[in-house]
């Protein structure tokens, strides 16, 4: 279903919830779109995940991860946090709750809030998720860090074990350019390691320096995925680039081979301008997971900005901050 942000609800969507509110259930015909109650409803049809919403070890794991949430949205959000001051006491008042979560972690022997994977692990994944990749872009900070972060860092490996989280996980380049128009405004610090991982985030290497992703996958069935997706979404990739299909076509075509087969087809594009800014269109607009898995991401971007770099250094459109209609789905 199409965020706001994104474009128009579909009509199939409105037509069952004319308010257009996301999450929504619908469950024996009736609809419900209130996140909490939503986990309830399922938790009362089906049994809870370990401890249900209500038991009082989850409810105190939801109140901190509320605190948690909040110090974040202060850190990020805040346009008064470009101004070296203010940036560090809202780092110190973030850093101050994530200790708790740590301290929460280290009370059980497992890498979970709970002894055992639960609904509160549910509830703080998404959210956590999301302060890891924009911290790591717009403010320099490593939340997923293994050194400094040792109990944060065992969650997010022990959460990447489960085949159900990992085909839900996003990675970093989708997330800092979709949350500005959710968010009301996402504000960098400028600082330098700030300006270093943009630089990577945008522009590559994507790599395992990057902290979004902890596992590994086979590069083969990575560019195979890659190459599947594009191949069939070609049609919609090529009647909306900027650039005009022409230009795009061929260029892309590029792009994937060398992909798959490591050769650099670059030079063997007839119609060269504009092509390295098409590349770059594409690779901006990437999006995990709902155009393919992280790896192939990587892969996709790796071959779209090498391809590109063949050319020349023409920049494609900037990413838009006040919505993400370029990445309307319908389109």
């Amino acid at each position: 279903v199409t965020m706001f942000c994104y474009g128009k609800k579909e009509n199939w969507y409105l037509s069952r919830v004319p308010s257009g509110m996301l999450p929504a259930l619908e469950l024996d015909g009736k609809i419900i779109t209130e996140s909490d109650v939503i986990l309830e409803t399922l938790e009362e049809e089906f049994g809870p995940l370990h401890r249900g919403m209500n038991d009082s070890s989850v409810y105190k794991c939801r109140k901190l991860e509320r605190v948690l949430f909040r110090a974040w949205c202060m850190w990020l959000c805040s346009p008064s946090s470009v101004h070296a001051s203010v940036d560090q006491r809202c780092a110190m008042m973030f850093e101050d709750v994530v200790r708790k979560v740590e301290e929460k972690i280290g009370e059980t022997s497992g890498p979970f809030l709970l002894e055992k994977f639960s609904t509160a692990d549910i509830v703080l994944a998404p959210y956590i998720e999301r302060m890891n990749a924009s911290l790591f872009y717009y403010k320099g900070y490593r939340l997923r860090d293994p050194k400094e972060r040792p109990r944060i860092s065992s969650w997010f490996d022990a959460m990447e074990a489960h085949a159900t989280y990992r085909g839900t996980q996003s990675d970093i380049h989708t997330h800092v350019h979709d949350l500005p128009p959710q968010m009301g405004g996402c504000y960098s610090n400028s600082s330098a390691k700030a300006i270093k991982n943009q630089k990577k985030v945008d522009c590559g290497p994507w790599d395992k320096q990057l902290p979004d992703v902890g596992y590994g996958q086979d590069l083969t069935t990575a560019r195979i995925d890659a190459a599947h997706r594009v191949i069939k979404h070609k049609k919609s990739i090529l009647s909306v680039n900027p650039y005009g299909d022409k230009v795009t076509d061929v260029a892309l075509r590029s792009a994937l081979t060398a992909m798959l087969t490591g050769k650099n087809c670059s030079e063997n594009i007839p119609v060269k301008k504009d092509a390295d800014r098409a590349l770059r269109y594409i690779r901006d607009r990437v999006n995990v997971p709902r155009d393919m898995s992280v790896h192939a991401a990587r892969e996709l971007r790796t071959a779209l900005e090498k391809t590109a770099s063949g050319i020349g250094a023409g920049k494609g459109p900037v990413i838009p901050v006040k919505h993400r209609r370029d990445q309307d789905p319908k389109l």
